[in-house]
């Protein structure tokens, strides 16, 4: 890890966080974390990915803190395809009723401009929801956004 350190450009940086991804040590999780939250887009991504390829049971709770506050763009705005891995990682963590909840109320806001984001995420989260076997709880109603193409 001491090389990543010395990186000075994006290119050297994800070379190391590739080679971090290949490794899959769970002491790797800190400086993953660190590049995901701060990187730039590139960066931000391949650190998701790394951490992404981790076991679930490597992922504590800074690690779910971070995937929250990137699929939320808490702090600064993230790319879709950083959001979307957040919101896998989210997902894969074993979520309580509450973070599916708010991911679902997420999905159904209009405030969201990033059509894949929501598309993607929706389809993870009803996925989610099949193999767990929740129960569908009464009273929780949905206003689903409807999106036209225009031609």
């Amino acid at each position: 890890m001491d090389g990543l350190s010395g990186c000075t450009n994006e290119d050297c940086k994800q070379k190391y966080l590739r080679a971090l991804k290949n490794l899959a040590l769970r002491d790797t999780v800190p400086v993953l974390l660190q590049h995901a939250v701060f990187g730039k887009k590139k960066t931000s991504v391949t650190a998701l990915k790394a951490l992404r390829s981790l076991p679930p049971d490597s992922w504590d709770d800074d690690v779910k803190r971070a995937a929250t506050k990137i699929y939320y763009q808490l702090g600064r705005r993230f790319d879709s395809s950083s959001r979307t891995l957040a919101a896998d990682i989210l997902l894969e963590s074993r979520p309580g009723d509450k973070v599916v909840r708010d991911l679902l109320l997420s999905l159904a806001s209009r405030a969201d401009p990033a059509y894949e984001v929501s598309q993607g995420n929706a389809f993870r989260c009803a996925l989610y929801l099949t193999t767990c076997h929740l129960p569908v709880r009464q009273g929780v109603e949905i206003d689903w956004p409807v999106h036209r193409i225009s031609n």
